[in-house]
C-alpha cells in the first residue's frame, strides 16, 4: 500500500485504488503513524495529535488502530505506543525529502495541496514546506516562471532569493522595467520590516539591469557617452568654431 499526505489524505491499495480513511481522527492517526514509517510513535503522541485538549477514555486509541487495520495496513503494538510497517519509499513525503536535493524537479511532482497535518506535527510540517521552497528555487527559472515566481515572492516578501529570481525572470520575459519595480518594493520593504538593505547580490542584479536596459524603455544617464564618440568630436568642433568667430566680435564691441 502507498500513503500520500503531501495534500489531502490518500491511503492507495496495492492496484493503485484508493480506499477511504473516513473521519478527521482517523486521518490525523494515520499521518502521524505514515510520517514515522518502521518506528513507534508514543501513545501519548498519538493521543495529543488525534484528540489535542481532550484526551478520550477507554480504548478510543486502539479501536482507531483498529480500523486502519481493517483497511489493509499493518500496525503492530508496542510497549508505549504503535509501529506502521511499511517501507518509506511507499509515502510520498519521504520520497520527496530524498529527491527534493537531488531531483528538485521531480519532488516538487508529489506535491498535491495543503497539508493537513495535527498541530504535534506542526515542526514536520515546516521542515517539508521548507524542502519545497527550496526545491522550486532550485528548478523554476526562465520566462514562463514569472506566474509562479510572483505567487510566491507575494507569500514570501522578504526571501530575498525569490525576489532576485523574479527579476530575472522578468528580464527573460523582456520586461526590465517591472524588475526595477520588483527590487524597488523590496528594497522598501526590507527597510521597513527589518531596517536592513538588500544583499550584495539583489544589488548587483539591480546594476545589472541598470546598464543592460534598452534606450526606448527606461530614459539613459545624460551625463553617459559611452559609444557615442562621434557625437562627442563633432560638439568639440563646433565649439571651437563658435569660440573663433565670436571672439573677434567681442573685440569690435569694445
Amino acid at each position: 500500500m502507498e500513503i500520500a499526505v503531501l495534500g489531502p489524505l490518500e491511503l492507495r491499495g496495492p492496484t493503485g485504488e484508493v480506499v477511504p480513511v473516513a473521519g478527521a481522527r482517523l486521518r490525523s492517526l494515520l499521518v502521524l503513524l505514515a510520517l514515522e514509517p518502521g518506528r513507534v510513535v508514543s501513545a501519548e503522541r498519538l493521543i495529543d495529535g488525534v484528540w489535542g485538549d481532550e484526551p478520550p477514555s477507554g480504548n478510543a486509541l486502539q479501536a482507531l488502530v483498529s480500523r486502519l487495520r481493517r483497511a489493509g495496513l499493518v500496525i503492530e503494538a508496542a510497549s508505549y505506543g504503535y509501529r506502521l510497517v511499511i517501507e518509506p519509499e511507499q509515502i510520498d513525503a519521504h520520497v520527496f525529502a530524498r529527491l527534493a536535493a537531488t531531483g528538485p524537479g521531480r519532488a516538487l511532482s508529489y506535491w498535491r495541496g495543503d497539508l493537513d497535518f495535527p498541530e504535534v506535527a506542526r515542526a514536520e510540517a515546516a521542515r517539508l514546506h521548507e524542502l519545497r521552497l527550496d526545491a522550486i528555487k532550485r528548478s523554476v527559472t526562465g520566462a514562463g516562471a514569472v506566474p509562479a515566481l510572483e505567487g510566491l515572492v507575494t507569500q514570501h516578501r522578504l526571501d530575498e532569493q525569490l525576489v532576485a529570481l523574479l527579476m530575472r525572470a522578468l528580464r527573460a520575459a523582456g520586461n526590465p522595467g517591472r524588475a526595477l519595480e520588483v527590487f524597488e518594493q523590496a528594497r522598501r520593504r526590507l527597510a521597513e520590516v527589518l531596517g536592513a538593505d538588500p544583499s550584495a547580490e539583489l544589488r548587483a542584479l539591480h546594476v545589472e539591469l541598470l546598464q543592460d536596459r534598452p534606450s526606448g524603455n527606461l530614459p539613459a544617464e545624460v551625463s553617459s557617452f559611452v559609444g557615442r564618440e562621434a557625437d562627442v568630436s563633432t560638439v568639440r568642433r563646433l565649439l571651437g568654431e563658435h569660440r573663433l568667430v565670436s571672439g573677434p566680435r567681442r573685440a569690435c564691441e569694445c
